[in-house]
């Protein structure tokens, strides 16, 4: 029997099919896997304002969906407020909340005073009533 030598051309083109069969591979897995996210979270447009979701997130678990954008408390350095997370979908760098399940639509009550407090911050003050209102409601959410 005898051995052939492979030429420069036969290790180039075996290198390319190894290459294109490791991309073909990468590439179903991620398919794979963005089937996987959109399986389990709630895409952005689907997503109601002045509603409740529990979201996989960076901060929180419970949030109010308002403005584009989920609100939920955050503790941090002995303090609690109310935080914000984009939706994985809105914002593909700065994206961190996959909502998983929509619990319930948030009491009006509840919905000003996110609006109140969210007004009122803007201008550096917080007013205590209306995050003790955001916050009543969503803790009783962690007892579920």
């Amino acid at each position: 029997m005898k051995f052939q030598q492979k030429t420069a051309e036969d290790r180039k083109n075996e290198i390319l099919k190894k290459a294109a069969k490791a991309r073909m591979k990468f590439q179903d897995e991620q398919r794979k896997t963005e089937v996987a996210l959109d399986e389990n979270q709630i895409r952005f447009e689907y997503c109601k304002t002045g509603y409740t979701y529990q979201i996989d997130a960076r901060n929180f678990t419970w949030a109010i969906f308002y403005n584009d954008v989920f609100y939920g408390i955050r503790r941090k350095f002995n303090d609690t407020f109310i935080d914000a997370e984009i939706h994985w979908d809105k914002d593909d760098k700065h994206g961190t909340a996959r909502p998983q399940v929509e619990i319930e639509k948030a009491p009006n009550d509840v919905i000003e005073a996110l609006r109140y407090y969210l007004d009122i911050n803007v201008n550096g003050d917080r007013t205590k009533d209306a995050f003790e209102i955001v916050r009543n409601y969503l803790i009783k959410f962690t007892k579920l």
